[in-house]
């Protein structure tokens, strides 16, 4: 069972916020990840969350802090971007990583994400959707003009990817639309919660989408758990979520995580601190 870390996308104390990074990579985790929360509306009925820095702005950071782990979005809602901008930027940190990136994409549920870039919410699946075949195009060299209905992107070239056809695309949902998007486009799924019982629903779905679209080859399937509570919990929920599936899981950073994957045979939450003076 893989390990990813979510990073907070509020940053305090930079250099706190860098050597944490590098504390989890030591730890041994698989990845570390962000989230997309850049845009929130001023004024709601529902209760909304605090506005974040930018996840690429901020993996750049990460990237050059650390040296092994992966680095991916969890999940980004990357049409709010140009597509041709955002191939070369995600490349560019593609390269700065060594090859490192997981481009997690989300077709987004914040309406103001949208109006606030001039563009519809009721459409956002169908602009990803082109929007990922815009970026693929561009990360596999095509020649070729692309005419959509949300893009119209002339032939044009990036700098050459460093890996071929540049980072793998996950696709993070919560409905039967995402999930038909994750299993033709994706080359990963993410479940974005709800117990393990529910991610294994989920997967199958994927699965069954995926078979039914010819597709095979690697796919990798994550989901998002809460923070856990304590080593006992911690335990069952990585035997609970390999049993339902999945290839890894991402929890949000936490006080107590480091000390839970740093010695993960202790029974008791040390801090760093104890730990230091054995």
């Amino acid at each position: 069972m893989k390990v990813g870390v979510k990073l907070p996308a509020q940053v305090g104390s930079p250099g706190e916020w860098l050597a944490d990074a590098r504390a989890y990579e030591a730890a041994g985790v698989d990845s570390l990840w962000l989230s997309e929360g850049l845009v929130r509306p001023l004024q709601s009925e529902r209760p909304t969350y605090t506005p974040g820095l930018d996840a690429w702005t901020l993996l750049a950071a990460v990237a050059g802090a650390t040296s092994r782990v992966r680095l991916g979005t969890s999940v980004s809602v990357v049409a709010m971007w140009p597509p041709v901008l955002f191939a070369a930027v995600a490349n560019t940190l593609d390269h700065l990583s060594g090859g490192r990136l997981v481009v997690g994409v989300g077709a987004g549920w914040e309406p103001v994400q949208f109006t606030a870039n001039g563009m519809g919410f009721e459409d956002r699946g169908r602009r990803l959707d082109e929007f990922v075949e815009v970026v693929r195009g561009l990360w596999s060299g095509s020649k070729e003009t692309f005419a959509g209905d949300f893009y119209q992107v002339p032939a044009v070239r990036i700098a050459e990817p460093v890996r071929e056809g540049g980072p793998p695309i996950f696709v993070g949902a919560f409905g039967e639309p995402g999930f038909r998007r994750a299993a033709r486009i994706g080359d990963g799924f993410i479940c974005g919660g709800g117990g393990p019982e529910r991610a294994a629903r989920e997967f199958e779905k994927v699965l069954e989408r995926r078979r039914g679209f010819g597709r095979e080859g690697d796919f990798e399937l994550w989901a998002q758990v809460r923070k856990p509570q304590g080593r006992q919990e911690w335990r069952e929920t990585l035997t609970a979520y390999e049993e339902a599936g999945a290839q890894g899981l991402i929890v949000s950073a936490n006080e107590r995580l480091l000390d839970l994957l740093r010695n993960p045979d202790q029974e008791d939450d040390r801090s760093d601190l104890q730990v230091a003076a054995g």
